[in-house]
């Protein structure tokens, strides 16, 4: 579970980076920046209720030590 969080981890950093520095040039880009933002912001919300939803609804299982 570590190595793939060592893994993944920066894979999710270059993904993010490249995210925002790749907007295309044409158009407004105050709004393009403002949209990017709340893309990522609904994303990390709805990872963190996915997480939150999977621990409540796995944690009280027979095998939840493993």
């Amino acid at each position: 579970m570590m190595l793939l969080a060592l893994i993944l981890i920066p894979l999710l950093l270059l993904a993010l980076f490249l995210f925002f520095r790749t907007t295309p040039e044409s158009g407004n880009t105050s709004k393009t920046n403002q949209f990017n933002s709340a893309v990522v912001t609904l994303g990390v919300i709805g990872c963190f209720i996915i997480s939150i939803y999977s621990y409540l609804t796995t944690g009280t299982s027979i095998d939840s030590a493993w």
